[in-house]
């Protein structure tokens, strides 16, 4: 393919990988040609690396466990249409404005983040777009690092996520299209509303648990403060002498209750973000539910 003149791509290409490899040229023609016709909405970006989390050991054979699969999503809302190409920091950019980050199973506490969805240091959309990754490899015999993917366009990004075989990647999601300003509703995504059904319905019955774990602790800390109470007045305590040696023998008891009511508040906070601000929890038809007591 002849370079045009003015042509900023092919420049970009040449400058950045030291000649006009059309391979790459391609790669980055295509992607800038998908995110002109699909401004507004969302674009995903998935990168996979194996790691090694064996020992480097001179003689080791590493082991099929030592190496683990990440994967880094980030998601954005395209702004413009065209790629930001910056040949000075050999960078290409989505024009994505903000993003949300993040990998695989962990945490579930994500934040907006400022700038474009980009390349940087960890891949490169000339050499890893849509090339596979070469497993139990890239540490030890070279070859590519890192496996990227991009989809663009609301329908391509919600298919990749309704496809994947994990609840956590599409309730994540969820909450990165909020934080995105374009939230998605459960009647979009049937796989979505079965996921989040599943977790209110946990949600309530770990929050009757806890509930009447609290309740029962109380009882448990009331009873021995009347019994100390009781045996003070036996040696002659004061009633303060009597509430200080209570306090001491609840300690274990005190400590299991700070534990259950911190595990109530965790629940409730999940309960609000599952929307379940209005949900009626504790009441007698569900308690009898919960013990088996039959309702006439």
């Amino acid at each position: 393919m002849e370079k045009e003149i003015g042509d900023r791509i092919a420049d970009y290409v040449v400058g950045r990988y030291g000649s006009l490899i059309p391979e790459f040229e391609s790669k980055y023609r295509d992607l800038e040609k998908s995110i002109s016709e699909h401004v507004g909405e969302f674009v995903l970006a998935i990168c996979k690396n194996e790691d090694f989390h064996g020992c480097v050991g001179f003689g080791h054979e590493p082991r099929d466990r030592e190496y683990v699969l990440d994967q880094e999503v980030t998601v954005g809302v395209l702004k413009r249409g065209q790629l930001v190409l910056d040949l000075a920091n050999k960078r290409c950019e989505i024009p994505t404005g903000n993003k949300v980050t993040y990998w695989g199973w962990r945490k579930e506490n994500i934040n907006l983040q400022d700038g474009n969805l980009s390349s940087g240091w960890r891949y490169d959309f000339g050499i890893n777009l849509n090339n596979p990754l070469i497993l139990k490899h890239c540490h030890h015999l070279g070859g590519n690092h890192f496996e990227l993917e991009v989809k663009v366009g609301d329908a391509e990004v919600k298919e990749w996520f309704e496809k994947q075989r994990d609840a956590h990647s599409v309730v994540m999601f969820q909450k990165a299209a909020k934080l995105l300003g374009r939230p998605i509703s459960e009647s979009d995504s049937p796989k979505l509303a079965k996921v989040l059904q599943q977790r209110r319905e946990e949600t309530v019955k770990r929050l009757l648990q806890f509930v009447l774990e609290r309740v029962q602790m109380k009882r448990k800390i009331e009873q021995i403060y009347s019994e100390a109470e009781r045996s003070g007045f036996s040696y002659g305590m004061t009633i303060e002498e009597a509430k200080k040696q209570a306090l001491a023998r609840s300690f274990p008891e005190r400590e299991d209750l700070k534990r259950i009511e911190a595990k109530i508040e965790e629940l409730l906070k999940s309960a609000i973000e599952l929307g379940m601000a209005d949900v009626q929890l504790l009441t007698v038809r569900g308690l009898c539910e919960e013990y088996g007591v039959k309702i006439p």
